[in-house]
């Protein structure tokens, strides 16, 4: 299951139903969110336990979103929620 959407406050009833998913064999795959560059809060439900949170990954072209090529993008999240990085 992929999830591209999120906030700051945990919800219970999501994160039972996460739990419900995964206790069945899903995988859930979820972005941690676009306020690197600013805030960078903890976003939900890349946060829950059992969500792979995964920030954005720049390309090999370097910008002012993407210093450097190939590594995390200057607007994704970098905090204990992100699990690995992926082309964003």
């Amino acid at each position: 299951i992929n999830i591209s959407a999120g906030g700051t406050g945990a919800v219970a009833a999501s994160e039972r139903t996460v739990y419900w998913a995964t206790q069945r064999g899903a995988v859930i795959v979820a972005a941690v969110g676009n306020e690197g560059d600013g805030s960078n809060p903890v976003n939900y439900p890349a946060a829950y336990r059992r969500v792979i949170g995964v920030a954005a990954q720049c390309s090999a072209d370097i910008n002012a979103a993407c210093p450097r090529a190939f590594g995390v993008a200057a607007y994704s999240n970098r905090n204990t929620t992100v699990d690995i990085t992926a082309p964003g």
